[in-house]
């Protein structure tokens, strides 16, 4: 063989080696990139969930709560204010027999006023 031929066989090999090195590298980009692809699919199914049920939170579920939140302080509003239009003491006509002295009668008076204002204030 000449000298040539030898170079070029040498030349042949270095090229093939450099060939299967390439491909090795691609494989290895290859491998890395659908590990990457299974990673993005991962952290986009946890995203896709949380924006659903965010959805139904706004949607669905948190004005419920509102209307319950404002339902509980309607009731608890009329639980701690006595309205004297709904109130049977104040619908009955005042039997001054119950009282015993006419100050217990001025007393039940003045504290039927004094809720009947502070229910009229709130």
């Amino acid at each position: 063989m000449s000298e040539a031929d030898v170079k070029a066989n040498d030349l042949k090999l270095s090229f093939e080696n450099l060939c299967e090195s390439a491909k090795v590298e691609i494989d290895a980009y290859e491998a890395a990139e659908n590990e990457l692809v299974v990673i993005e699919q991962e952290l986009r199914s946890p995203e896709m969930e949380k924006t659903h049920y965010e959805g139904i939170m706004n949607n669905k579920v948190l004005p419920d709560i509102k209307e319950a939140e404002t339902r509980y302080k309607e009731l608890e509003h009329n639980r701690k204010c006595v309205n004297p239009k709904h109130n049977t003491l104040s619908q009955e006509p005042v039997n001054r027999a119950k009282f015993r002295s006419p100050s217990a009668l001025n007393l039940f008076q003045s504290l039927v006023r004094f809720l009947s204002s502070k229910c009229d204030a709130a």
